[in-house]
């Protein structure tokens, strides 16, 4: 495997986790609502789900198109060897899709939730959250950010371990 085939193993199963996670906006969450007063805006949590929905499609049909924008291409060749560099970004790349399949649920529950309790005179979302639920969107947004920083950037963070490695075998 070369490593854009690897990543795009790595998409293929993010695929498979966003299209679980639609399952809870396109059913759980309006079914959670049904009969309140906030039935009226479920649209919203049908709104994510159909992009959770058309994300999965798109990660599972084309993920070598994403891998390939992920991890430029390279000599494609069929065997497992693969240069240090390459691996590092390959493993830069799937913790990014880690931190951002762990992020992304807790982030849509944040903008749907929030979305659904605010009054009509109070048309922010920041406001109407808690303190302490401020300091957790903050943390899950930078966590969200970080994943995508490690995955359409993965060759500077790769570059950063590899120096080290390089530093090491340079002085003995």
């Amino acid at each position: 495997m070369n490593p854009q085939q690897i990543v795009a193993l790595g998409l293929r199963f993010f695929a498979i986790f966003v299209a679980i996670l639609s399952l809870r906006f396109l059913f759980s969450y309006p079914a959670s609502v049904a009969g309140t007063n906030l039935e009226k805006d479920i649209y919203i949590s049908h709104v994510i789900g159909g992009v959770c929905i058309l994300s999965a499609f798109a990660l599972w049909f084309f993920p070598m198109t994403f891998a390939n924008k992920i991890v430029p291409r390279t000599k494609f060749e069929n065997h497992i060897k693969v240069g240090a560099l390459d691996a590092a970004r390959v493993g830069c790349s799937l913790i990014g899709l880690w931190l951002l399949a762990t992020s992304l649920p807790n982030i849509l529950w944040f903008v749907f939730s929030t979305s659904m309790n605010i009054g009509v005179g109070d048309q922010s979302y920041m406001r109407s959250l808690t303190t302490q639920n401020k300091i957790n969107f903050a943390f899950y947004l930078s966590e969200l950010i970080l994943g995508i920083l490690l995955i359409f950037k993965s060759h500077i963070f790769a570059k950063f371990v590899m120096r080290e490695e390089k530093e090491d075998e340079g002085g003995e």
